[in-house]
């Protein structure tokens, strides 16, 4: 029986720490304490050290060490209904003393991964008996040991872990081997790891001054996306998974999450976030060939991603309140390809890093623009270009009512999204050096002809407006008004109000009302200023009270199902309704940490709403964004927040940003040969390295 159990995380050099005391059934009390890690300083090790103090007894402590390779995916009622096994045992062994070691090999993509350990007793314990033993699958190792009451026993365990897939190594198995052997002890481990995690926290950590405790969690999330984001994904082939590597949920697939996760790292991690987008154009080929086997051009990358780019969206969705299986159709959020091309534009906006843009990122900017040129057809009654066939990020809208065609016609956010990218591809092949342009052209087969219409169709777009509002997509306006505060009543929470109707025979197509941020995502990616003069090019006035209905009529409208949503909603009130948007924030701050989502934290947490919070912090309430590759500030914070400190980097200067009331401070660092020109509220601003630049927002205004 466990009679006190306490876990403490250590964030600044991921640290875990467990407290426990344990009595048998014949009353023996032992206090137990764990420290584990993760190695931040060699990606190939972790450690676990666990201590056993005696409390009232004296005599033989067995402790019992293993390796599992059995592990299935069973935390959804979708993996425990489907194949959930996907390792394969390929052999296993234990060494002299407690040495072990296994080798696996993934079912599908055949990748080996391999294992070992190595384990060493110390403290008071005498007579040491190892034995060796277990399953196949799972090899084992006991130890015995003679131990005497308030004496302490620490037993150390260091794993290497390497695949397949792995650089100069011979074969995974012998470089686990080896790695454990020679990896130093938990102490010194640790000691690596505190050295590891300083830089990182120097570089991502946000200071907030409020008197919500938001710090803690704020810290959390960056926790979090620095372990999985970190500077080692850099030499591998990664994608960020929407869970990251914490749970099982979507079964490690890639989303668009990433797009919310790319803000920080450009702004802190320049070589993380361009490994990130190298990740897409590799698979560049799979979504070429999706688009061809669809019977269009260009490249149409998946709603869920697998290893090699491949669809892997699910065609059936299991709903838990009925007990039935439901269509998916989120394949048809084509918008993924958007966000994806949307990442590699903001890269190179944020770190200058032309070889990169003018190699595989215009590839990937043109594939993606080819696409949706590609998918835009001229509708004579509109006189428009249209885009039909797709889901917005609202996800509750697959299809309508009255058809049984997948998605809906001219989605505003994909058909506004995709004239964005048109523009901003024609700008791009005008901006590359005229030998780069050229290359591209030849590779490609892009002419000024296609750039040309690109132009053409991305003024032409159609966006549907009704009652002074832009409509989520054609046709919307025709769909029924639904009380959302009944179901509350009824549900409390009701962020999958999908799966409730379906379990009462209904279907959420019918109503207006979303599942999150569909429209107002163009909000929350692109600045008003931007948006205005993109809606301008496609023949549209955009008013400002056009944009407030909008806001206040979709507000009005969603379950906020997804965590992402709290997030967009948080930044597009962060002007007009500075309080609505901290409490939006503080749902998002919440969303993992008291799982408001009904459960779904423990299939791992949610990486995108992570990463948005502190984007919110960062650049939301500062006014901070990339415009003409031109770094612009407009702090306004809400009135619970009375300061904000962090470091970004902007195309290779490091600036340290301080923000407090209506007070801005900026520091250039010491090294840098050349002073760099900011826009603070509109007003250029130069800052010379090694000095500190304090601009009075009063002012400015």
């Amino acid at each position: 029986m466990v009679s006190s159990h306490r876990i403490r995380l250590d964030l600044r050099c991921g640290l875990l720490i467990r407290h426990c005391e344990v009595t048998d059934r014949v009353g023996r009390r032992t206090a137990v304490v764990e420290r584990r890690l993760v190695s931040m300083a060699d990606p190939h090790l972790l450690a676990l050290e666990l201590s056993c103090v005696p409390l009232n007894w004296s005599g033989r402590l067995a402790l019992r060490i293993g390796l599992d390779g059995r592990v299935v995916d069973d935390e959804t009622v979708e993996d425990r209904l489907l194949a959930n096994r996907h390792l394969e045992l390929v052999d296993q062994g234990g060494d002299d003393g407690g040495g072990l070691w296994l080798r696996v090999r993934t079912v599908q993509s055949q990748v080996t991964v391999a294992m070992a350990a190595r384990c060493q007793i110390s403290g008071t314990a005498q007579d040491p008996d190892w034995m060796h033993g277990g399953v196949p699958g799972s090899p084992e190792a006991q130890v015995t040991v003679t131990v005497e009451q308030g004496s302490r026993t620490t037993i150390e365990k260091v794993v290497s872990v390497f695949t397949s897939r792995d650089r100069a190594i011979s074969e995974p198995a012998l470089a686990a081997r080896r790695a454990a052997a020679d990896a130093p002890g938990f102490d010194d481990l640790l000691v690596a790891q505190r050295a590891a995690w300083e830089p990182l926290w120097h570089r991502g950590a946000v200071t907030v001054r409020d008197e919500g405790g938001s710090s803690t969690v704020l810290d959390l999330h960056l926790f979090h996306l620095l372990q999985v984001a970190s500077p080692h994904i850099v030499e591998l082939d990664a994608g960020l998974g929407a869970r990251g590597l914490h749970g099982e949920g979507y079964r490690g697939h890639v989303f668009w999450d990433a797009s919310f996760a790319y803000p920080v790292l450009n702004l802190r991690f320049p070589a993380v976030s361009r490994a990130l987008v190298a990740y897409r154009t590799r698979r560049l080929p799979e979504a070429r060939r999706a688009a061809a086997e669809a019977g269009h051009q260009g490249a149409m990358f998946p709603w869920q991603s697998g290893s090699d780019g491949r669809d892997e969206t699910p065609a059936l969705l299991f709903n838990p309140r009925s007990g039935r299986w439901m269509p998916d159709r989120s394949r048809f959020e084509r918008h993924v390809g958007l966000a994806v091309a949307y990442d590699a534009w903001q890269h190179w906006q944020v770190t200058g890093d032309l070889e990169f843009v003018a190699g595989p990122g215009a590839e990937l900017i043109f594939e993606v623009a080819r696409f949706f040129a590609s998918v835009a057809s001229w509708g004579d009654g509109l006189g428009r270009f249209s885009i039909a066939g797709v889901v917005g990020p609202d996800e509750f809208h697959d299809g309508y009512p009255w058809s049984d065609d997948p998605g809906v016609v001219d989605n505003a956010y994909t058909n506004v999204m995709a004239s964005w990218l048109l523009w901003r591809a024609g700008e791009l092949f005008e901006r590359l050096a005229a030998q780069h342009r050229s290359e591209t052209a030849e590779r490609l087969g892009v002419d000024g002809a296609e750039v040309a219409r690109w132009d053409s169709i991305s003024r032409g777009l159609n966006v549907p407006f009704h009652d002074g509002v832009i409509s989520q997509f054609a046709g919307y306006e025709r769909l029924e008004p639904f009380d959302l505060d009944t179901y509350r009543d009824r549900y409390g929470t009701i962020g999958r109000l999908d799966l409730i109707l379906d379990a009462e025979g209904d279907t959420v197509r019918r109503y207006q009302v979303g599942k999150q941020a569909d429209v107002l995502m163009l909000l929350y990616l692109l600045s008003a200023e931007e948006l205005r003069t993109l809606f301008g090019r496609m023949g549209y006035a955009l008013e400002p009270e056009t944009i407030r209905r909008t806001v206040d009529y979709y507000a009005r409208r969603v379950t906020h199902g997804s965590t992402l949503s709290s997030v967009v909603h948080s930044w597009v009130l962060s002007r007009a309704d500075r309080r609505g948007s901290w409490r939006y924030l503080q749902e998002a701050f919440t969303s993992d940490v008291a799982d408001t989502q009904g459960g779904t934290t423990r299939e791992g947490v949610h990486l995108g709403a992570m990463a948005g919070t502190v984007d919110i912090l960062e650049r939301c309430y500062t006014g901070m964004e990339v415009r003409d590759e031109t770094l612009w500030f407009d702090p306004l914070l809400p009135d619970e927040l009375a300061g904000l400190q962090f470091n970004v980097l902007f195309r290779g200067c490091e600036i340290a940003v301080d923000v407090e009331g209506r007070r801005l401070r900026l520091e250039a660092a010491d090294g840098r040969a050349n002073s760099v020109t900011v826009m603070v509220s509109g007003t250029p601003v130069v800052l010379h390295p090694g000095r500190v630049t304090e601009i009075d927002l009063e002012n400015t205004e």
